[in-house]
């Protein structure tokens, strides 16, 4: 059966990111064992679920709405993010937006950062999926290089 989701992309397991889910894939992601969905659209984007939290926790899942502006990517986009997954290590989440481009980017990010995957063929990946904007290549440019500092 394929996923109920646009653009629903199962990393490993415990990991997928994908579009906007609609209020029918809620029930589909608990049937599946998700217990956290992580949505990172802002309340202004075209295809925004305004009762998701709701259908979300009624669903017995956890909820956390962590919008991400992409004319201002912030350091702080992939801390949050990265905080929010190890919390969750080892239970099944999604991560979400409203079209998987900052969800697939910044868990690709993380992929990278927190997991040690070589960025080269993540970002050949996301390229490959036309899930890309020209943008996140500077902010993965700058991550990358702030990470390479704080660790030396």
């Amino acid at each position: 059966m394929s996923a109920p989701i646009e653009r629903y992309l199962e990393v490993d397991p415990s990991l997928a990111t994908a579009a906007q889910p609609g209020p029918a894939a809620i029930g589909w992601l608990r049937e599946r064992g998700f217990e956290a969905v992580v949505n990172l659209s802002t309340p202004t984007a075209r295809n925004f679920v305004h009762d998701e939290a709701r259908l979300v926790m009624e669903g017995g899942m956890a909820y956390v709405h962590a919008p991400v502006d992409c004319s201002r990517l912030e350091p702080s986009h992939y801390e949050v993010l990265r905080g929010v997954l190890d919390a969750y290590a080892g239970r099944k989440v999604l991560v979400h937006c409203a079209g998987n481009v900052k969800s697939a980017a910044l868990v690709m990010l993380y992929r990278h950062l927190a997991r040690g995957e070589p960025l080269g063929p993540l970002v050949a990946e996301l390229r490959a999926r036309g899930w890309h904007e020209p943008k996140w290549y500077d902010y993965f440019e700058r991550m990358v290089a702030a990470r390479v500092w704080r660790a030396a």
